[in-house]
């Protein structure tokens, strides 16, 4: 069963980490990266990881041109 809480978390953070990626630097920006790999990874297995980053970056890209 799928737990749909626990799925708009685990957008959230990424979202939320993602509005704040141009203030980090380039080693925290690549471990970001992996940490977001490994939550697409669990959210929506391996074969949608692109999928998934890309809906995160364009809700974060979103959010960024309403702020």
């Amino acid at each position: 069963m799928i737990d749909f809480e626990k799925i708009d978390d685990i957008d959230n953070v990424a979202i939320k980490t993602l509005v704040n990626a141009p203030l980090m630097s380039g080693r925290e920006l690549r471990n970001t990266l992996n940490y977001l790999r490994r939550l697409a990874i669990k959210k929506n297995g391996k074969k949608n990881v692109e999928k998934t980053l890309d809906y995160w970056a364009n809700r974060a890209y979103e959010i960024s041109l309403k702020s």
